[in-house]
């Protein structure tokens, strides 16, 4: 039996190296899905990962911030324009930070009310 270019591209997709057996007409065609996420079975489970991935990401970058605005604090010497955009720089980061890590303790605290409300 002939592969269509669908079922070529699943396979190519799914890393099959045999294809499918052959169906007849009047049986359905299933196609089954793989997780290719093996630690996700579920959507909180799903945001958990990227959020962490988010706190992963974002730390660091305010990190090199909060050094970036102490940096901006020494270099103003006294000039006060200089030093109102570098305490804003430093204002800015810690609610960047605030941000990044308030939305992984929230969706931590929604995903042990939803999996104990779940039972």
């Amino acid at each position: 039996m002939k592969l269509d270019l669908f079922q070529k591209t699943y396979h190519l997709l799914a890393g099959d190296v045999v294809p499918p057996p052959a169906r007849s007409p009047s049986s359905g065609f299933t196609i089954p899905i793989k997780n290719p996420l093996t630690s996700v079975n579920s959507i909180p489970d799903l945001i958990e990962q990227i959020l962490k991935i988010l706190v992963q990401l974002g730390l660091p970058i305010v990190g090199i911030f909060v050094i970036y605005s102490g940096f901006l604090f020494v270099v103003a010497r006294g000039n006060q324009s200089k030093i109102d955009e570098a305490k804003k720089t430093f204002f800015y980061t810690i609610i960047g930070a605030a941000i990044v890590l308030g939305a992984f303790v929230i969706s931590a605290m929604l995903k042990a009310t939803v999996t104990q409300l779940g039972g």
